[in-house]
């Protein structure tokens, strides 16, 4: 509940659910004790968890950011040894190990540089911070219950951007949206927003294409590129000459593993999330 001076304000799930006007003008004080779940003949049956008094009334996106934050509550922090540590609501994988902490830290929208134009807030806004950060590019998924009531097509929009010298960059990596976690690619830590780009597939089928290479960079014909979708079904291409491959038709907005055989190398599976159009689906062999 919020109280602004002239309207209480009564959320439930992080959702507005009735505003009453006021006559108070002011709080009044005297002498007895704080009771927060308590009356004098009268207590809370259940258990209050992270309870908080504010010097001012919250905005409706505040109160939905820590709602949506479900028990990863309003700071958290964990201390891990290796290359991946789990905030709750967030999994940040490291490229290098060690013990480090890590911390997730909701901030507020108003103190933030503007978004890009036409995206909005979901208000899932947060820093994330540790005490050893390395050299590299660090990956970040997080676990978005709270987008469970989406359609395919809405979760698909939604973004993760990385604030970047004063400015918002789109570091969206990949989407499950059976588990609904979003992933992120960044070189470095800092502010993350979780944001609505209202940015549909610009088409309902897609193409997806890359190259094949070996360790040292040339390109290897007659690989089989095997694309398989999130029921298990599977499509399979061949390179070029050069080491080119390419599948058409393939339908926008859903998350695909690519495999590779070849005899001349070893390659990693990739998961890519087909949004529009992908060029760039490059494989290169192990060493």
């Amino acid at each position: 509940m919020t109280w602004d001076g002239a309207n209480l304000r009564l959320y439930i799930n992080g959702v507005l659910d009735k505003t009453v006007a006021t006559t108070i003008s002011a709080i009044g004080t005297n002498s007895d004790p704080l009771r927060i779940g308590n009356e004098f003949d009268f207590g809370f049956k259940g258990q209050i968890d992270e309870v908080s008094l504010y010097n001012r009334a919250l905005t409706d996106a505040e109160i939905a950011s820590i709602f949506n934050a479900g028990i990863a509550g309003k700071l958290k922090e964990t201390t891990t040894t290796g290359t991946t540590a789990t905030v709750v609501v967030v999994t940040v994988t490291y490229p290098t190990a060690a013990t480090r902490r890590t911390q997730e830290i909701p901030l507020e929208e108003a103190d933030m540089p503007a978004l890009p134009a036409g995206m909005t807030y979901t208000g899932l806004l947060y820093d994330i911070a540790t005490d050893a950060m390395p050299s590299g590019t660090v990956s970040l998924c997080y676990n978005l219950p709270a987008f469970a009531s989406l359609s395919s097509q809405e979760f698909f929009e939604r973004r993760i951007l990385h604030l970047e010298s004063g400015t918002w960059v789109d570091r969206t990596s990949g989407y499950n949206f059976t588990a609904k976690t979003i992933c992120a690619s960044s070189p470095s830590l800092s502010p993350f927003a979780i944001v609505d780009s209202n940015l549909a597939p610009t088409s309902s089928l897609v193409s997806v294409g890359g190259r094949v290479l070996t360790a040292d960079g040339r390109g290897i014909r007659n690989a089989a590129i095997t694309l398989t979708d999130a029921d298990g079904n599977s499509r399979t291409a061949r390179t070029g000459a050069f080491g080119y491959y390419r599948f058409d038709d393939v339908p926008a907005g859903e998350s695909y593993v690519l495999s590779v055989r070849s005899k001349q190398g070893q390659f990693a599976d990739r998961v890519i999330t087909a949004i529009d159009d992908l060029a760039d689906v490059d494989f290169v062999a192990s060493p």
